[in-house]
């Protein structure tokens, strides 16, 4: 079955730690074997290259300088995607055979040497765990710039063709290095692919990694008897406090029934006490990543979207419960029975649980939440959480949708936890043009700095919402100002793990 987009990307998310490390120090093995030979060029370059000594020379140091600057270039990139690695792949490669090209075009009599490194230079994909959708472009580029480099050198010189045959049979035998290459490191790819598929938790199948971070990794997995994929989050060796943070997590699922909370399905532990839980599995972008890629949302869309968030919170706030951590990465537009932007809320990871109730936890106390969303109260340190503060989470959140950014953006954190206490809320209309006065009042309202002049909690905040003129949201004048938006490729997304 051909990999997809969604399976790539996990398996090259469970190598950051090697690119972060490793992967800059390999990227000077070619620049050092590049220039082991340079003082025996010096010395006998010309018994090989003849009159074209002082070209080879300086071939040599233009491939030299390349290689430099793709190291350099190597230890800054951020590698976010597998392309990325297909590309800095075709630039080593290509920065090693095409110098040699020209070596080999140089080189009196076609000495062997230049093929030779060419050759290891092909076998250079066999030890990287890449598909061979993802090798076969650079190698193919990077044969290329070999056997082209050859004949243009000796074009360039005046040289004599020579003898064809020592040139097709070379170039066979580094076409047949690439093809072994390449099917090694599709092998090895593959075989990587089966244990991540093999290994399994409890009754569950793993699949694969969705995501990672502090507490644990999120999977994707399957439950044999049941017969559906499920998003499993599973606990890592933590201390005390994360595992009941994350036991809290469980507990507060489980008891929210609203659909457009993320529904837990089973939770256990294996015996070797490794803990998890089962969820659903959520199809569609954050949106963040909604907004990220199309721009502002039209209010009457930001209406609907606010109104599920807002009712789902009211369930959880009628339970004692505050989310604590509302802000777009945590809330997903899934597929569900093919409603339009029907929102899921994730991450119950720093819920509260009010503590004049049994229930109570006092594991932590501290700052928790995004910055860019957090309440004044919770930034003062008065308050560690409750419903208001989730209702001015809301509010900024529905800022962010109505503008493209959140109501306070500073070059440091510290500047946006100064703005949440001290700036006044800009308008968001002045942001991007007229707004529909009353959804801008009632953000506004929940960006007060008073908890008190806020809507008390998520059913309060639904109702205003409900209150609302739907004709004013749809008020056909705004087109101009705001950009119509349809929902971002969808891509496997699910609970996200908190910090």
């Amino acid at each position: 079955m051909r990999e997809t987009r969604a399976q790539q990307q996990d398996l090259w998310r469970a190598d950051a730690a090697f690119r972060s490390t490793r992967l800059p120090r390999l990227l000077a093995l070619p620049l050092v074997a590049w220039m082991l030979p340079f003082p025996l060029d010096i010395l006998r370059g010309a018994d090989v290259y003849g009159s074209s000594v002082h070209a080879a020379l300086l071939t040599r140091s233009v491939g030299a300088a390349a290689l430099a600057l793709i190291w350099i270039f190597g230890r800054r990139a951020q590698l976010a995607r597998p392309h990325h690695a297909e590309w800095l792949l075709g630039l080593v490669m290509t920065s090693l055979t095409a110098p040699l090209g020209v070596l080999a075009g140089l080189a009196q009599n076609l000495s062997l040497t230049p093929w030779m490194g060419a050759g290891l230079v092909m076998c250079a994909p066999a030890f990287l765990y890449q598909s061979w959708q993802r090798t076969l472009r650079p190698v193919l580029v990077s044969l290329g710039a070999f056997l082209l480099g050859v004949p243009v050198s000796r074009a360039v010189l005046g040289a004599p063709p020579g003898e064809l045959s020592p040139l097709f049979f070379g170039a066979s035998m580094l076409t047949l290095a690439a093809a072994l290459a390449i099917a090694g490191g599709h092998l090895n790819h593959a075989l990587r692919r089966q244990v991540l598929r093999t290994q399994s938790l409890g009754k569950y199948e793993l699949e694969r990694r969705i995501g990672r971070g502090g507490m644990g990794e999120v999977w994707s997995a399957r439950h044999p008897g049941l017969r559906r994929s499920v998003a499993l989050k599973v606990l890592s060796d933590v201390d005390a406090p994360s595992r009941a943070r994350f036991e809290r997590e469980v507990a507060a699922l489980s008891e929210l029934r609203h659909p457009n909370t993320v529904r837990v399905l089973d939770y256990g532990a294996t015996e070797n006490g490794t803990a998890f839980f089962a969820m659903e599995l959520l199809v569609g972008p954050t949106l963040a990543e909604v907004v990220e890629e199309s721009g502002p949302l039209a209010p009457a869309r930001v209406a609907h979207i606010g109104k599920q968030i807002a009712r789902a919170l009211g369930e959880a706030h009628a339970k004692g419960m505050a989310h604590r951590d509302i802000k777009p990465a945590n809330l997903i537009l899934a597929e569900a029975g093919g409603e339009p932007d029907f929102v899921k809320i994730i991450d119950f990871g720093i819920v509260r649980l009010d503590t004049h109730t049994p229930r109570a936890s006092h594991v932590d106390d501290e700052l928790v939440g995004t910055p860019k969303y957090m309440a004044p109260e919770v930034v003062a340190g008065a308050s560690t959480g409750d419903a208001r503060s989730d209702v001015y989470a809301l509010g900024a959140v529905m800022f962010f949708l109505l503008t493209g950014t959140p109501p306070f953006v500073a070059d440091s954190t510290a500047g946006v936890l100064v703005a949440h206490l001290k700036q006044t809320v800009p308008m968001p209309s002045r942001r991007v043009g007229t707004l529909p006065a009353a959804l801008e009042a009632l953000v506004l309202r929940c960006l007060s700095k008073n908890p008190a002049d806020r809507p008390q909690d998520g059913l309060e905040f639904a109702r205003a919402l409900e209150a609302l003129d739907p004709a004013s949201l749809r008020d056909t004048s705004l087109a101009k100002t705001q950009r119509s938006l349809a929902p971002a490729p969808a891509a496997d997304v699910t609970e996200r793990i908190p910090r």
